[in-house]
């Protein structure tokens, strides 16, 4: 509702409150896991090592496991986020200039890194403080994405499990709002409007607002489907989705901003091709999944370069993407 109500302004406002809320709430619950192991960091610490988790780095070449050259090619296949997420881009565009778009990037990178850390913080207390009260945690969850919420209804006093639900909620609707607001933005403005389809009898505005409503009631179905389907990490999933699909659009946005021959030819066939490669991956090999948005980005940029090189049928077209990418 105040997405459709408020467009790109309310989400981006709503968003910093919830950011305030997720990080007060991760907090809150690391003081208070701290305190119910009696503040022994010690304890904390040499629990953590001896199951391997607060081990950063592993130079196995298995690219099965997460390995550090796999979270390398993670942290390459992340730029995809930056290339073609348009939840990401439509925060970009909304600033005023060029010089805020870029400080928007900067600081989005810098404070990333001790968020992420609160996380990880966050997840290594929980699996220290079930390690020495395993009674505490139930048996029969049957996912691990149960884990957090359950520890939020079972040992957290009222009033700081009120702030945690919250951050959870919070964290959702961040996502959902910048989805349902990006994809309502990319419909209207690249078929609705370019295609003159307002025959419909709707104004742009009037068939945006439409739209939201259609596509947060498709998102909340979609949401109740998963909820009762067993899905071990929906974050994994969603990380292996986006790996598989956007990775080639990515590669796609590499070849139009730093090459001048790229074509609307390659592009098609790069996105297409690094998508059967990608799905190659999955299905035929172990390769962790965290490696997909590279392997997609990077065979889309390469092979939509090479047939760009032999399918010169318009000299208009060596300037390729570059100039669609201006325009844009």
């Amino acid at each position: 509702m105040y997405t459709l109500l408020g467009g790109i302004e309310a989400v981006i406002w709503s968003d910093v409150l919830q950011v305030f809320v997720l990080i007060t709430g991760m907090l809150l619950s690391i003081v208070i896991i701290i305190s119910r192991l009696d503040f022994d960091i010690s304890k904390i610490t040499n629990t953590a090592i001896e199951y391997n988790k607060l081990r950063f780095i592993d130079f196995n070449l298995d690219l099965s496991k997460t390995t550090i050259w796999v979270f390398i090619l993670y942290a390459f296949g992340k730029l995809n986020v930056y290339l073609s997420n348009q939840a990401i881009i439509q925060r970009f565009i909304s600033t005023n200039n060029e010089k805020e778009a870029g400080k928007s990037m900067v600081y989005n990178a810098v404070l990333s890194f001790p968020v992420f850390f609160i996380f990880l913080i966050f997840g290594v207390l929980i699996f220290v403080y079930y390690h020495h009260f395993p009674f505490n945690l139930n048996p029969l969850l049957e996912t691990q994405d149960e884990v957090v919420p359950y520890f939020i209804i079972s040992e957290l006093p009222q009033g700081i499990s009120g702030i945690m639900i919250a951050s959870l909620f919070a964290a959702s609707m961040s996502s959902f709002d910048s989805g349902i607001n990006s994809t309502t933005t990319v419909i209207t403005t690249d078929f609705y409007i370019r295609y003159r389809l307002s025959i419909l009898g709707l104004n742009s505005l009037q068939f945006a607002k439409i739209l939201t409503a259609i596509l947060g009631i498709f998102g909340t179905i979609i949401a109740l489907y998963f909820a009762n389907n067993d899905v071990s990490s929906l974050y994994d999933m969603f990380i292996e989705i986006i790996g598989i699909f956007g990775g080639g659009l990515a590669g796609t946005f590499l070849l139009g901003i730093i090459t001048i021959r790229g074509n609307s030819i390659g592009a098609f066939w790069g996105i297409i091709m690094s998508l059967f490669i990608v799905l190659v991956v999955k299905y035929f090999t172990s390769i962790h999944f965290f490696t997909y948005a590279f392997i997609g980005m990077g065979s889309s940029f390469l092979i939509g370069y090479l047939i760009s090189l032999i399918f010169v049928s318009n000299p208009n077209n060596l300037k390729g993407l570059t100039l669609y990418t201006l325009k844009k």
